[in-house]
């Protein structure tokens, strides 16, 4: 079955476009200069990566957790009702904290990796009014170093006593983070990591007052 189609369609009687036409066979001079895909190999046709050289396929891996966004039935508090299976409460410390299912570990040549996270966050709604909740930050760590360019949030306490956080409400919305970063060769553990700030008098939430991470996905391609 035929899978590269024409950009263009070239009408009888009318004069040929010279950029139409160079699109229109784009896609099969990438395949004669050698730029393949899954779609011009057999099924198990290559069974080791041994087989082919180091630099001719990009290498991905990837996980992710896929839930229902539905958190039950009823009001606060939230202790009473049941969260779904396979979500991920972050920690309400200063520490910095693993997403559940948001860790993997990659073995390379020196190369560039393209690390993507994605993910939903969402606040619970507290009982009380009080709340002191300001915020996440996150961020990509590799082998135990954080990676601060990566990190979502302001991360400077002096410019915004309450502002340093990401995301300081209940409401539901996406995170992305992404990077390329070079490695070199050996093994790496890729985290996605979390950590929930505090407001400018440090105070400590409650056990109703937290964040919540939902659908998520983690994304790792070697760049050659």
């Amino acid at each position: 079955m035929a899978w590269r189609f024409p950009k263009w369609r070239e009408l009888d009687g009318y004069p040929v476009d010279v950029n139409s036409l160079n699109e229109n066979i784009e896609a099969y001079l990438e395949e004669m200069d050698g730029s393949l895909n899954e779609h011009n190999w057999a099924y198990q046709a290559v069974t080791d990566l041994s087989d082919v050289a180091p630099d001719s396929i990009v290498q991905i891996k990837s996980k992710f957790v896929e839930l229902d966004p539905t958190i039950g039935q009823g009001n606060p508090p939230w202790t009473s009702i049941p969260l779904p299976i396979g979500i991920s409460v972050v920690s309400s410390n200063l520490d910095w904290f693993v997403i559940d299912d948001m860790t993997t570990t990659v073995v390379t040549d020196t190369v560039n990796l393209w690390i993507m996270a994605s993910f939903q966050q969402r606040g619970s709604v507290p009982t009380t009014r009080d709340s002191v909740r300001f915020g996440s930050y996150y961020g990509i760590r590799i082998d135990g170093y954080v990676i601060w360019e990566t990190v979502i949030g302001g991360a400077d306490r002096s410019n915004d006593l309450r502002g340093e956080g990401f995301g300081g409400n209940t409401s539901s919305f996406p995170v992305v983070i992404d990077a390329v970063l070079p490695v070199t060769t050996g093994s790496h553990l890729i985290e996605i990591v979390q950590r929930t700030v505090r407001n400018e008098d440090f105070e400590v939430p409650d056990s109703e007052d937290f964040y919540m991470v939902f659908n998520r996905e983690l994304i790792i391609v070697e760049l050659y």
